[in-house]
């Protein structure tokens, strides 16, 4: 069997390398060659995609703080299941704890940080589209932050 998978292998190395340039070519033009002729020829600054660092910073620090909120809801929903409610009534409970330990940190942490970018209340009709770019890298920076950020990470974020 082994050797049939050897001489398999070996009649086929020209075929494997092939896909092997093939992927690496591919790659290389995905990555570096198209984005670099795109910002060449001007058109990359429309399409380039950043994140504002502070929110990453944001982000990283938020994930714990709403792991407890959903902790906290949780423990109200044992409490709620202790004191005599049934598990339907219980969940409601925990739905509702949730929601509102959602609300009041996105409330504490993450709209001061949004109102540096614009200010809260601003009309959409006065936002530019330097405004909108702005709020953009804002919620990537945010996005990022939030993403695990390797094999040890926390399940939730960095």
């Amino acid at each position: 069997m082994f050797a049939r998978v050897r001489a398999f292998l070996l009649a086929e190395r020209k075929s494997l390398m092939l896909v092997a340039a093939s992927v690496v070519a591919t790659t290389g033009l995905t990555t570096w060659a198209m984005p670099a002729a795109s910002r060449w020829l001007g058109r990359g600054a429309a399409t380039t995609r950043t994140a504002d660092p502070r929110f990453v910073a944001l982000g990283r620090s938020y994930i714990p703080e709403l792991g407890k909120a959903y902790s906290s809801a949780w423990d109200d929903g044992a409490t709620a299941l202790e004191s005599g409610q049934a598990i339907g009534a219980a969940l409601k409970v925990v739905s509702q704890s949730w929601e509102q330990g959602r609300t009041k940190l996105f409330d504490r942490l993450v709209t001061p940080e949004l109102c540096k970018v614009v200010p809260d209340g601003k009309p959409e009709a006065e936002l530019k589209d330097a405004d909108k770019a702005a709020v953009a890298r804002a919620w990537r920076g945010l996005a990022a932050g939030m993403k695990s950020t390797g094999r040890w990470a926390w399940p939730f974020g960095g």
